[in-house]
């Protein structure tokens, strides 16, 4: 369910913010923005699905006819946010029973309207995109939705891992004890800052990873909503405006840097290592 929209520089809207509750009428005199409203949401709902361009033809107006416009300015930039609350349960695409741990969720998109030298409109681009888990403390919505509502419960990366072998158990009967799940995306990011130290190395900075804004322990590159984005300031600042190093290209080098020790003070990874060492013993691939 959708209980806020937020649109800024999209066709005729400027800060625009609005709460919606399960029942919500858009009543408004002709010209008044209600079309460009459910343009605005579908847009977002092709995004979902499609490349940006794609998406822009399925709209009314040229691609820089959708960025606000007056006869001071053109708008460069549209920023959407969405606020949603999720159903707790359900079941996938291959019939397996799921549950949502977070069922608040924040979606923010900003475009980015590129010109070229004789001022007409060259590209559309994602300048910024994130969704992250809401508090009960950041919830406007909170004092009118269920009580029963999870907020942020994040559920252990053993508890997923376990979750998928089931899964992989009950279609392929694939053993568990042979199942382990080694790419969790959140977790990988946050272990990627976990030594500040070895991220200074790996960009030549000699200062302090604090100085950086990384975190200063493990634990707290863990708790981080956006870990990558940590890095990537981290990039910025010692970089300048010199050419950009890819993030991709840059985690390798960090990882063989890094010092196991530091990782080892996390229960996650203590708890993945153990996993994949009791797996590849049950093979035989290691004594």
């Amino acid at each position: 369910m959708l209980t806020r929209v937020e649109i800024d520089g999209f066709k005729t809207f400027q800060k625009f913010g609005l709460d919606l509750r399960p029942l919500s009428a858009i009543v408004g005199p002709n010209a008044s923005g209600k079309s460009n409203l459910f343009d605005a949401l579908r847009f977002l709902s092709l995004l979902a699905q499609q490349d940006i361009r794609t998406a822009m033809q399925d709209l009314r107006g040229l691609p820089e006819e959708l960025f606000r416009r007056t006869a001071q300015e053109t708008s460069t930039r549209v920023h959407f946010a969405i606020e949603v609350l999720l159903n707790r349960e359900g079941v996938d695409a291959f019939g397996t029973p799921y549950v949502i741990y977070a069922q608040r969720l924040r979606y923010e998109l900003v475009l980015q309207l590129s010109k070229g030298p004789e001022g007409l409109p060259r590209s559309v681009s994602v300048k910024k995109e994130r969704c992250f888990a809401l508090s009960k403390r950041e919830d406007g919505a909170a004092n009118w939705l269920p009580r029963n509502i999870n907020y942020n419960a994040r559920i252990s990366l053993h508890a997923r891992s376990q979750a998928i072998c089931e899964a992989a158990h009950a279609k392929c009967n694939w053993p568990p004890e042979h199942c382990i799940i080694v790419a969790p995306r959140h977790e990988l990011e946050a272990w990627a800052i976990a030594d500040g130290a070895a991220v200074c190395d790996s960009l030549g900075y000699n200062g302090s990873p604090a100085s950086l804004g990384l975190p200063a322990t493990p634990t707290a590159a863990e708790r981080l909503p956006d870990p990558k984005s940590a890095l990537a300031a981290a990039v910025k600042q010692v970089r300048g405006s010199r050419r950009p190093i890819s993030i991709s290209q840059l985690l390798p080098t960090i990882a063989q840097r890094q010092d196991l020790a530091e990782l080892r003070r996390l229960a996650q990874f203590r708890a993945l290592e153990n996993a994949i060492a009791r797996a590849l013993r049950s093979l035989g691939a290691i004594a």
